[in-house]
């Protein structure tokens, strides 16, 4: 996950994390790349993104 995170954040992507903030994991993943990194905790969190349509997606 962290290779694939720092590839994502050189090809200029915002990368969306789903989980815990405070999880380790994730403490871990977003310290990779936190200038293009969301982290997402809730749908309430989720929906209130607010993304461009024409943003690339894998």
């Amino acid at each position: 996950m962290h290779q694939g995170t720092r590839w994502f954040a050189r090809d200029g992507r915002t990368l969306l994390l789903i989980g815990h903030a405070d999880h380790e994991e994730a403490v871990g993943t977003f310290g990779h790349a936190p200038d293009r990194m969301v982290i997402v905790e809730t749908v309430t969190g989720a929906q209130a993104l607010d993304l461009l349509p024409d943003a690339p997606q894998r």
